[in-house]
């Protein structure tokens, strides 16, 4: 009985031993972490792509608004380097002359998403006429 009682204890002391030893727990955490590290590094690059393209796009139909506009007022100098397959729509919004632009930004189907998306981005450009401003200026004086 004292053997069993011995035995087992031993056993024990074995388990204690395994039980304390840290050796490989630095390498399961690292096994855990490390790629969830890289998700969010992916999810981070893939967020900044998205946000570039939007500012690209916006910066764009600025430009072809712009240049739309200023040769409609003829009040701004035409640009050289105007996008062309940027698609501008002239019309009237509350009675005033506009120009139109409708956009779209593509969140393209990577990694864990599941599926692909497009943002919309809607742009308005108003016309103002500086002659018939200074002249209804010069007429109120």
């Amino acid at each position: 009985m004292e053997e069993n009682q011995a035995r087992q204890r031993a056993a024990q002391d074995r388990l204690g031993l395994l039980l304390r030893n840290k050796k490989g727990s630095s390498m399961v955490e690292a096994t855990i972490v490390f790629p969830l590290v890289i998700l969010v590094v992916m999810a981070v690059i893939l967020i900044l792509a998205f946000l570039y393209n939007e500012v690209a796009t916006s910066t764009k139909s600025h430009l072809a608004l712009t240049e739309a506009m200023g040769r409609e007022t003829e009040t701004v100098w035409v640009y050289k380097n105007v996008p062309e397959n940027i698609a501008v729509t002239q019309g009237r919004h509350l009675l005033k002359p506009c120009f139109f632009s409708k956009e779209g930004v593509d969140f393209q189907k990577r990694g864990l998403l599941e599926n692909s998306f497009t943002k919309v981005l809607e742009y308005r450009v108003y016309g103002i006429k500086e002659k018939k401003v200074i002249r209804y200026a010069d007429f109120l004086e």
